[in-house]
């Protein structure tokens, strides 16, 4: 058979035998590796260890210089370490947070239901960059006033768990339950004042000396051992990791789901079938398999066939955005300025010209803006850029003086494509926008423009539920699916990550987060 002939090669069987060896060797030596000794409790680092003469459990030890009446004193002053007492609060806040998440999920459910009654949009209220409603939630839970006997249960066993090396889940419950009956006095809650007794009396015989150092360091490392954080992105998925772990912004920005990226909306459609879902995953793709899916998706869109010039399709509402461009160079310049309206002609005022204007002109950025502003302040930003760039206001039709005017309205007559007819078709498309239309027609066009856009991205199952987000989603779809390439949809994924670090803007894709504890098979000793 072919496959013995593999074995006839005495230097590949040895190869092979050699490269066996060391995985195993290597999965060996993750199995067993010894705990760090930053990861370890003082009881537990070898320096102790081989110190210590006692057969006893560190527990059952003891240490008649702690009976002294000087460390008496520094333990009852270990008490009003705010240090202390803010570790504390940490695992009292964590071993209550199941039930305070249940209250928020509840609060965050009856706001939805109470917004949509309203007829308000869905998903503005999921959104964070337009909310900081989950946020607000979290600050109006009343505060955590006790714990039951399941709560201080589950913390509890963690933390025998940890440090214990004689763990037995049957004997712990035992254990943590009498010690329920004496730390609550035979109550059926705990209040914070007694979890905060029994807790440092568990830190008082853990820890190797009497100093607030010690202290506060055994409750960070018990934190980090017991503990995790969660991320909860926009779209309900959540991103887990321990307190150990790097939770810095490069990290985190790793899983924000594609889905919650208006940039990325239409590439979650183009990469459905891959398990490609967080721009982490994108970013990391091989190019060849997103370009492959890309030209299967416009193919399933176009009855099974690839459309000719695709890449030259022109985009939907290009013109009304060159519009836009020309009229934020406007606005900036009245921003934060003392101005007045003369003729539909914005104009400064001089600085001693009395109070600023209570109005305020604000850049126009997107169609959607465009939609809803006034039309008066669009038609003087559009008159006052044709008096300003000395815009000729009779049609023109000589190409040289074409190719002026383009410049004037912040065309690269360079990148148009096509012949001379292009460059004419592009600057008559923008007069009659700049010169022939008014601020209401303007606004009308760009209503138009809106629609014709969502209509495109529905006709390739693509639902933009948040008007203010389509024209985004359209231009990251014209950009990726329309235009692009594999190769290109991966490098604006990584350019995406860097520029939300680099930009602060990761929290902006971020619903709320929490910390909540591990469960018991996750928790070494």
């Amino acid at each position: 058979m072919a496959a013995s002939g593999i074995f006839n090669d005495l230097n590949l069987v040895l190869q092979l035998n050699q490269h066996i060896q060391g995985v195993l060797t290597d999965l060996q030596s993750v199995s067993y590796s010894e705990p760090r000794e930053d990861a370890q409790f003082d009881h537990q680092r070898s320096v102790f260890l081989s110190v210590s003469s006692s057969d006893l459990p560190f527990h059952l030890q003891g240490d008649k210089d702690f009976n002294e009446a000087s460390a008496m004193a520094k333990r009852r002053a270990l008490r009003f370490s705010e240090l202390v007492k803010n570790r504390i609060e940490f695992l009292w806040e964590v071993a209550g947070g199941k039930k305070r998440a249940e209250m928020a999920q509840h609060m965050r459910k009856q706001q939805l239901e109470e917004n949509n009654k309203q007829g308000r949009d869905r998903r503005d209220q999921l959104s964070v960059r337009r909310v900081g409603a989950a946020k607000d939630i979290k600050s109006l839970l009343p505060p955590l006033e006790e714990l039951d006997e399941e709560d201080y249960m589950a913390l509890m066993l963690l933390i025998f768990k940890v440090l214990r090396d004689d763990f037995v889940l049957e004997l712990a419950h035992k254990q943590i339950q009498c010690d329920w009956e004496v730390d609550s006095h035979h109550g059926k809650t705990l209040t914070f004042d007694q979890f905060f007794a029994a807790v440092f009396e568990l830190v008082d015989v853990w820890t190797c000396d009497v100093e607030e150092a010690t202290y506060e360091r055994f409750l960070h490392l018990l934190a980090r051992r017991i503990t995790r954080r969660v991320v909860v992105f926009l779209d309900g998925a959540e991103l887990k990791l321990a307190l150990s772990d790097n939770f810095e912004p490069e990290v985190v920005v790793k899983s924000i789901p594609l889905r919650t990226i208006p940039r990325f909306v239409s590439v979650v459609h183009v990469v459905a079938g891959t398990g490609i879902s967080t721009v982490g995953d994108l970013a990391r793709a091989d190019p060849k398999v997103v370009e492959r899916e890309r030209a299967d998706f416009i193919q399933r869109k176009n009855g099974g066939v690839l459309p000719e010039g695709l890449s030259e399709m022109r985009k939907i509402g290009q013109d009304l955005q060159t519009l836009l461009a020309m009229f934020i160079t406007i606005a900036l310049q009245f921003e934060n300025l003392n101005y007045t309206l003369e003729n539909n002609v914005l104009r400064r005022l001089p600085s001693g010209a009395g109070p600023r204007s209570p109005s305020s002109i604000q850049p126009l950025h997107t169609i959607h803006d465009l939609q809803l502003a006034d039309a008066g302040v669009v038609n003087a930003l559009r008159s006052t850029f044709l008096i300003e760039k000395a815009i000729l206001i009779e049609r023109q039709t000589d190409l040289p003086v074409i190719r002026s005017e383009l410049v004037k309205f912040g065309v690269d007559v360079a990148a148009i494509k096509g012949s001379d007819d292009a460059v004419r078709d592009r600057y008559n498309a923008l007069y009659d926008l700049l010169v022939l239309r008014d601020g209401e027609s303007l606004k009308t066009l760009a209503a138009v423009m809106l629609e014709q856009i969502k209509f495109e991205l529905g006709v390739h199952g693509i639902i933009v539920e948040d008007e203010k987000d389509v024209e985004e989603v359209y231009d990251g779809f014209y950009a990726s699916v329309v235009t692009g390439t594999g190769e290109s949809i991966v490098q604006e994924a990584q350019r995406w990550m860097e520029g939300a670090v680099q930009g602060n803007k990761v929290n902006d894709y971020i619903q709320h987060d929490f910390h909540e504890l591990k469960s018991i098979d996750e928790v070494k000793l």
